[in-house]
């Protein structure tokens, strides 16, 4: 059955009669402007377009007055109407009870029915509690799946000279709810690892999508892909899969990697054409994924991409995970060659083992590992730990396991030049490393790059938490592209100028709180 909810305002008042009236239109329907139904409500041509069964219509007492008999007669037996009472809005009080009226006629809809909500005589803020509602509804799972949202566009009508009647298109603004829904369902994932609202959202957009495809409005949609890579990764964070979720197994790709594929592909395909208003969540779900994936577990990367992992299982409150991903990358530290490789036809267990009986037998470790012990049994003991003591001392396993495991800050001197090279050194600079090519995603945060680098690698090394001094020099102009000694260097004013560097849109989304 579909049901429609309306407004029913008190029209235009007509200057000759003083009557307040509403003039009579052709309406045409969202789907099809050739149907059209003649009529000065717009609640009857909905009704009669889209087969409606039961209509609520929401009215001040002046309105219902002045429009009630007439609207009831225009509909006549094709529909069961009823009519709702609601305040003018005029204080704090009368507007709660516009929105509670408001949320009591939306809820009488069944999940398995149709609910159109026409917001075309909707009044100061009748059509924006419409959307709380419809928010609140949507956010329980009280809301009907075939939702529509309708809007008879006077203002865009259109009337020809040899025509007596305007023409007034109604506008599915249904589109509202689909980003609506899409974005609360992110906003869960982000906040707590967990996709099943998402999915049922992508899910949802993926069905509407096709269905214009097959009336040939769009092309058929690929965002599957992206509910697949989803559910991989969610899968995999909720049960542990660290080989499944990092690296991959097999010939399968990590599900964090194919998480970020999916989701440059679904913004290309959908979001930056579609709902660009949801980019900045989408840069969000990429900045999840990111940072995750490394080549194996024996990989210097990986104690980098374990923090993260860790520090994300606290953003969701999830103190097990924390705790338990902290415990393995402690013994990673601990163990050697076979035995840090997961899901691998060489990985020793026994070796593992040895390397977690390591861990245990020094005390200074075993007592920061109690809490994952503590979490395992559910505080059944004589004298339970109090939650906010656990997640304190969860936070400080983090912290431990990832000042254990990740390798100290390092000076990276970035040139291919002897002289330079010559006057570093006379100059009392200690490097860790001198290279030819910087490869930024090996920077961890606090190390410190020297070099004469184009902008963009300087503001890579500072996004990653590296230090960047530039090698400056006040070189001749005869003197350009030569190759310079240590003394012409010194010659020329060598010396070493810290810059911090940050691209603009960084900086915009940073102040978008993006």
């Amino acid at each position: 059955m579909t049901t429609l909810v309306s407004f029913l305002g008190i029209g235009r008042r007509d200057p000759a009669s003083g009557e307040y009236r509403y003039e009579t239109v052709r309406y045409a329907a969202p789907d099809d402007p050739a149907r059209q139904v003649e009529t000065c409500f717009v609640a009857q041509a909905i009704a009669e377009l889209e087969d409606v069964r039961q209509m609520h219509v929401l009215a001040t007492e002046k309105s219902w007055q002045l429009h009630g008999a007439s609207l009831r007669q225009s509909i006549g037996n094709a529909c069961q109407l009823q009519h709702h009472i609601i305040p003018d809005g005029t204080s704090t009080a009368e507007l709660r009870q516009q929105f509670r009226v408001l949320r009591e006629v939306l809820q009488q809809a069944g999940k398995d029915e149709e609910l159109l909500l026409d917001i075309t005589h909707g009044f100061r803020t009748q059509p924006f509690f419409a959307a709380s509602v419809l928010s609140v509804l949507q956010a329980s799972g009280d809301l009907p799946r075939r939702t529509r949202i309708l809007y008879g566009a006077f203002e865009a009508g259109k009337k020809t000279e040899d025509e007596e009647l305007r023409e007034v298109p109604i506008w599915d603004l249904s589109l509202f709810l689909q980003q609506q829904q899409l974005a609360f369902a992110m906003a869960i994932f982000l906040r707590t690892g967990h996709a099943e609202a998402l999915s049922q959202a992508l899910e949802e957009e993926r069905r509407q999508l096709t269905e214009r495809a097959k009336q040939k409005e769009r092309d058929f949609p690929r965002s599957h892909r992206l509910l697949k890579a989803l559910k991989a990764f969610a899968d995999d964070l909720s049960t542990l899969r660290l080989p499944q979720l990092m690296r991959g197994v097999g010939k399968e790709k990590s599900s964090a990697t194919m998480l970020l594929k999916a989701v440059e592909e679904y913004r290309e395909e959908l979001c930056n054409r579609d709902h660009p208003a949801l980019l900045p969540l989408l840069d969000d779900l990429r900045d999840m994924a990111e940072g995750l994936t490394i080549a194996s577990f024996a990989s210097p990367d990986r104690p980098k991409a374990m923090r993260k992992l860790t520090e994300l299982y606290l953003r969701f409150h999830r103190y097990l995970e924390a705790a338990a991903v902290a415990r393995e990358e402690i013994v990673n530290h601990m163990a050697t060659g076979d035995a840090i490789e997961p899901a691998h036809p060489q990985f020793d267990f026994a070796a593992r083992r040895k390397a977690e009986n390591r861990t245990t037998e020094e005390q200074y470790i075993r007592n920061k590992l109690d809490v994952r012990n503590d979490l395992l049994h559910c505080a059944m003991r004589k004298n339970p730990i109090p939650a906010d003591k656990i997640m304190q001392q969860v936070r400080e396993l983090v912290s431990f396991s990832a000042a254990m495991t990740t390798p100290p800050p390092r000076t990276i001197f970035v040139t291919r030049h002897r002289g330079a090279r010559e006057w570093a050194e006379r100059q009392g600079i200690v490097v860790d490393d001198v290279v030819e090519h910087l490869d930024p995603e090996r920077i961890n945060p606090g190390d410190l790059v020297i070099g004469t680098l184009p902008v963009h690698l300087v503001a890579q090394i500072c996004r990653r938490g590296g230090r960047y001094k530039h090698l400056s020099m006040d070189i001749p102009p005869d003197h350009r592209g030569q190759e310079l000694s240590a003394d012409d260097m010194q010659a020329f004013g060598a010396r070493l100028e810290e810059f911090r560097v940050e691209s603009i849109s960084t900086a915009k989304q940073k102040e978008a709180g993006g």
